[in-house]
């Protein structure tokens, strides 16, 4: 059977193809308006020790039916588990699904295409460079092969000829000078570029090109407006605390400047994003250990075959809870009226929750992926401190001005380091461990050379007696101080005697010149105040006895 159609016979055979081609045609234009890829924006960054909370904006239309919206262009470090959705509009969210797409490359990170520009620049300039050299190789080679003078039978006169030397001479000199001149461009440029390279591929091994996308699958009965709101978790972000601790002079307060050094690798750049710090640790995990069962048993010999119960191991805490990350929240959408300040602290919110403290910075940050961490001033304050030099000259003959701060333990303060300066100059940097510290924070402020500090063993009066079977020795020591500064100082002198572990080994105190004595320790400790230009002298005695036929380590 054939159909006719404008005259001419169809084969129904290639009927029923075109019809299935339509068909294909057909569906999957379909399918394809099902899938609407959307970009979102970063509106708030919440950074934790480890890892960050991302949260995203983005407004659209959706069509009726179902479809999915795909959220593109995100981290390629998504912890899958950690993803929230919700959304504002006439529609219903059937599901929400994480996927990587090796298709689409991440923006390349901003400071890598400068670099990249710069290498094309560089490799260019070489390029033009390189055939200058060239051109004038084959100029040089040119007139070295002409240099023969050659005529047509009439005479060449000397000025001629003159002038024909002239111009060989001077420009085989230019063409020397110009290529010293491109060569000297050459070996520029190569370093130049060799840099740059060396940079490019430190930071290229940062930049993850795949992209990461959230699929959500979406129900709505007409076309409307939709409002989506994402939250979710990155890898390879973080900060860590540093503090700045300045004291003018020993009658001024403390100034504590509480900083911290934020970085992210998440393969996409924070633009002028809110910017939340907090002192939680997803990584930790939320959940309390249990503790089983402690078997005990003997130990038998292992030729044997035996069997022994045993407790099972204590199960590790699990992932992050979801619960957690929504616990964090992100604060009021208001943060009140600041006064000018030179300082980011003046714009930080510190909030503290029953688990953890949260920093909130009313100025927006850049923190771009791979990049150098980006120092974020949290807080600045000042504290009330007590001076005091310390001194143990067995150990060392200078003294060293200490601060004893008070009114630190409502910081929230983290372990880390601190950079040290008094009266203007930096003095060392330190390190603080706030679980290991109890009411007072103490710092040193560094060495003070006008506390003249000297230390000698009195060898005249030191005795040795033979008793019987014991043998006892006498030790005296002295130490001097001097004040050589024009203000009064409150000095702290340490010192020691042994302290035996054995019961034939015999230690006694006989004097200590007021020293407050620690028997566990054997520790001697004085406090004075120094006037200026003052000197003072401090001794002290210690016995030991031991067997005479027995010789005493470290003494």
């Amino acid at each position: 059977m054939e159909i006719l159609h404008s005259g001419h016979p169809i084969n129904k055979s290639i009927m029923k193809r075109f019809i299935y081609y339509l068909f294909i045609v057909v569906s999957v234009n379909a399918y394809a308006e099902t899938e609407k890829k959307v970009k979102s924006e970063i509106e708030q960054v919440t950074v934790f020790l480890q890892k960050a909370q991302i949260e995203r904006s983005a407004s659209l239309t959706v069509p009726s039916g179902k479809s999915e919206i795909i959220f593109e262009g995100l981290s390629h470090s998504i912890d899958p588990q950690s993803i929230q959705v919700s959304g504002k509009g006439g529609f219903i969210i059937l599901g929400v699904k994480h996927q990587n797409n090796y298709l689409q490359e991440n923006e390349m990170p901003s400071k890598l295409r400068v670099l990249m520009d710069s290498l094309k620049y560089y490799s260019n300039q070489l390029i033009f460079k390189e055939n200058s050299r060239g051109v004038l190789i084959k100029e040089e080679a040119l007139l070295l092969a002409n240099q023969k003078i050659t005529g047509t039978g009439e005479s060449i006169t000397a000025a001629q000829l003159k002038e024909m030397a002239d111009f060989f001479r001077k420009r085989m000199n230019d063409i020397s000078l110009e290529k010293i001149g491109v060569e000297e461009d050459i070996r520029t440029l190569n370093s130049k570029k060799g840099a740059v390279q060396k940079q490019i591929n430190e930071w290229r091994s940062t930049w993850v090109r795949n992209s990461g996308e959230i699929v959500v699958s979406i129900s709505s009965k007409t076309t409307t407006k939709a409002m989506f709101n994402l939250s979710y978790l990155v890898n390879n972000a973080g900060w860590s605390p540093s503090y700045d601790i300045r004291a003018t002079n020993v009658d001024s307060p403390i100034q504590l400047n509480y900083k911290a050094n934020v970085y992210q690798n998440s393969g996409i750049d924070w633009k002028d994003v809110n910017m939340v710090l907090s002192t939680s640790n997803p990584t930790i995990g939320g959940f309390k250990p249990t503790l089983n069962p402690w078997y005990l048993d003997f130990i038998y010999n292992t030729s044997i075959s035996y069997k022994r119960s045993s407790a099972p191991e204590p199960m590790e805490a699990d992932e992050f809870a979801l619960s957690e990350v929504a616990d964090e929240g992100f604060g009021d959408d208001g943060w009140g009226d600041f006064e000018e300040s030179e300082t980011v602290s003046s714009y930080t919110e510190v909030v503290e929750t029953s688990l953890n403290t949260r920093f909130n910075i009313a100025l927006k940050y850049t923190i771009l992926t791979g990049g150098k961490p980006e120092l974020v001033e949290i807080q600045s304050h000042n504290l009330e401190a007590t001076y005091q030099y310390s001194v143990a000259p067995k150990l060392e003959k200078d003294a060293f001005l200490l601060a004893y701060i008070t009114g630190w333990e409502s910081l929230s303060l983290l372990p880390g380091e601190a950079n040290i300066y008094f009266e203007g100059t930096y003095i060392n940097k330190s390190y603080i461990d706030p679980n290991n510290t109890m009411d007072t924070l103490d710092i040193s402020l560094g060495r003070d050379k006008k506390i003249i500090v000297q230390r000698k063993n009195i060898t005249d009066f030191t005795t040795r007696k033979t008793i019987g079977s014991k043998k006892k020795v006498l030790y005296i020591y002295e130490i001097e101080l001097r004040n050589a500064k024009s203000v009064a100082v409150n000095v702290q002198v340490e010192d020691q005697i042994p302290i035996s572990r054995n019961k034939e080994i015999l230690v006694e105190l006989i004097s200590k010149s007021g020293a407050s004595y620690d028997q566990s320790t054997g520790k001697l400790s004085w406090d004075l105040i120094l006037d200026p230009n003052q000197s003072q002298k401090l001794s002290f005695e210690f016995e030991v006895q031991y067997p005479k036929d027995k010789k005493i380590t470290n003494l």
